[in-house]
């Protein structure tokens, strides 16, 4: 089992305008500082919905990822020999994303 790369959270979002900032508390820091990642609208407007399920998103994705991992069998997210099985592809391909891996 690899071992996750990415800010363990907890994440929050909130929102600015028509953009959406997901924030993370970096531990350690002695002022508060957050991680930010900035979601700019770049083309139109989005809806108000759009949005807030974009922010929740994001802040969701650690956790989401964490999930994943525990759901799928030992050993099944290895290779494509389970991907036969409906979600099993799809649940590694995701997996993989995630990482930064192919």
């Amino acid at each position: 089992m690899t071992v996750s790369k990415h800010i363990p959270g907890p994440w929050a979002w909130e929102r600015r305008g028509c953009n959406v900032l997901a924030t993370v508390p970096v531990s350690g820091s002695r002022n508060s500082h957050k991680l930010a990642v900035f979601v700019r609208v770049t083309r139109g407007f989005s809806s108000e919905a759009e949005l807030n399920a974009t922010g929740h998103l994001l802040a969701a994705a650690p956790d989401l990822l964490a999930a994943l991992k525990a759901l799928m069998p030992k050993g099944w997210g290895e290779d494509d020999t389970m991907d036969y099985m409906p979600g099993i592809k799809a649940a590694r391909l995701a997996i993989a994303k995630a990482e930064g891996r192919p």
